[in-house]
């Protein structure tokens, strides 16, 4: 699971637990630090409003997913070092300029969860832009 996949995790979970607790939500995160605060938030307003927390299997997953995503954020920077390092790696095997802009913008979305990335390049007196 990427950081991505993870705020929208947290996001969701947020969403269950504020519905069933019936209390208020603060809105989606769009960023793992975001998302951690919020869920720490959204659990700090549940256990304000009921000290009684039924049952409820969501409050369980609520807090694993949590915890993942707190170890998520902790072993991030080793993570993006091996992303960066593999990236490299299969960079070298583009072949052709053309195969490395579109190697190197692959490697920014699948391997750092950036959204989006494209490639510019000087033509005469201009950008040339290849939408990768």
């Amino acid at each position: 699971m990427n950081a991505r996949d993870m705020v929208a995790r947290l996001n969701g979970l947020d969403e269950q637990l504020c519905d069933a607790y019936g209390v208020p939500r603060s809105g989606d995160a769009a960023t793992l630090d975001e998302a951690i605060t919020m869920a720490a938030a959204t659990t700090d307003r549940v256990l304000a409003r009921d000290r009684g927390i039924r049952d409820y299997a969501g409050v369980g997953a609520f807090l694993a997913a949590q915890v993942q995503a707190r170890e998520m954020r902790a072993g991030g920077r080793d993570g993006v070092v091996r992303s960066l390092t593999e990236g490299v790696r299969r960079m070298k095997k583009a072949g052709s300029l053309q195969g490395l802009g579109r190697q190197a913008c692959t490697e920014l979305c699948d391997g750092l969860g950036f959204d989006h990335a494209l490639l510019s390049f000087v033509v005469d007196d201009g950008f040339v832009v290849d939408e990768n």
